[in-house]
């Protein structure tokens, strides 16, 4: 985004405060993650970041009219902030005690090591190729994994509904 912002001739001071602002939306996500956390069940945290990807890189890929940048950074506190908190309580919700820490660490890694490098890398081969419109690569993934996260959701339901019915029934 920095490179993007500067080739349209964005200020220094615009870029930082973008940058900021998204820091600050995940700041605000996380310090209220205890309230959000008993209104919003894991799962459906991972889907409304996968949904809030979507918007926000789609936006990010049509315009650089600086209100709506504000309006996509301001997205970010959902697009990692709601998923990393979602993740983290399903984690910690299903998976048994003794497990926990490296089921943690194995997101970590995954996430925010192998994830990341990949798509830092094809990024800005993309960037190079297409301009800005690689912003609709962050698009699709984030359509994967909301579309993901629904799977999740659909098959926790029905699991549900099969324990329910093992009760019930003869």
């Amino acid at each position: 985004s920095t490179i993007h912002w500067k080739s349209i001739d964005f200020p220094e001071t615009i870029i930082g405060l973008l940058w900021a602002e998204g820091v600050v939306a995940e700041i605000i996500i996380f310090q209220y993650s205890g309230a959000i956390i008993k209104y919003i069940r894991p799962i459906m945290l991972i889907v409304l970041g996968g949904i809030a990807g979507v918007i926000r890189w789609t936006i990010m890929g049509y315009t650089d009219a600086l209100v709506a940048l504000v309006i996509a950074q301001a997205l970010h506190g959902l697009t990692f902030g709601a998923t990393h908190l979602g993740a983290i309580h399903y984690i910690s919700d299903t998976i048994p005690p003794n497990l926990s820490a490296t089921a943690q660490s194995l997101l970590s890694a995954v996430v925010m090591g192998v994830a990341i490098g990949i798509t830092t890398m094809v990024s800005g081969a993309l960037y190079g190729a297409i301009g800005s419109q690689a912003y609709f690569s962050m698009t699709a993934i984030s359509a994967v994994g909301t579309l993901l996260g629904l799977a999740l959701y659909v098959q926790v339901q029905q699991d549900k509904i099969r324990r329910w019915n093992i009760y019930i029934l003869p």
